[in-house]
């Protein structure tokens, strides 16, 4: 009886290779033969799922977007919308393991659209997604009265620039952890009015 490929597993395979790679040569480094010993495939069987480097990076940016809102998702958020917003924000930050991955992957991808390479803009990694989950947070807070002075627009773009920023920061090393969390929450604090017992955000 022929064996019974799952091609989209297959591909799944590949993906931490390919995010070990650019971590840590950069996206000029994505290659067929770099990838093949990264993974230990065989250059013809990444050829089969993955034939081109661009399609490697579509790929790669495919994955961390799904990857990314999976985790979100899945995020236990309870209580108060303060400590909802502060919970959903800080997952955000490279702090552990995987969240590491995601943003040095994240940041290989942003310094290569500085320089006009695109790869990531269909799937909305470098700013689209988040910004929009963001605004959507700000104006369900705003509907309930939660903001203090901002509109939701000031509001997400501030705090899109701030998670931006800790993230460089962090990946630098030029930021401890706790040092990122209280400037995250110092600015949610500063964001939201006093009395955020009674809405969830988006709700």
């Amino acid at each position: 009886m022929p064996r019974i490929v799952d091609h989209d597993q297959r591909r799944q395979e590949l993906v931490h290779h390919v995010w070990a790679l650019i971590r840590r040569e950069g996206l000029d480094g994505v290659t067929i033969r770099n990838l093949s010993r990264q993974s230990g495939w065989s250059s013809g069987a990444i050829r089969h799922y993955l034939p081109t480097h661009d399609s490697i990076l579509t790929f790669a940016a495919e994955q961390l977007a799904r990857a990314v809102e999976q985790e979100l998702r899945a995020l236990p958020l309870q209580g108060p919308p303060q400590a909802q917003l502060e919970s959903f924000l800080l997952a955000l930050l490279p702090l552990s393991g995987p969240s590491r991955e995601w943003t040095e992957v994240w940041l290989a991808f942003a310094s290569a659209a500085v320089r006009g390479e695109q790869y990531a803009d269909a799937h909305g990694i470098l700013y689209r997604d988040l910004h929009a989950t963001l605004l959507n947070i700000m104006r369900s807070l705003a509907q309930a009265e939660l903001l203090r002075t901002e509109t939701p627009e000031q509001a997400a773009a501030g705090l899109h620039a701030l998670i931006d920023g800790l993230c460089l920061h962090l990946l630098m090393r030029q930021l401890t952890p706790d040092e990122a969390k209280r400037a995250l929450l110092q600015r949610v604090r500063t964001l939201l009015a006093a009395d955020t017992d009674t809405v969830s955000p988006g709700a």
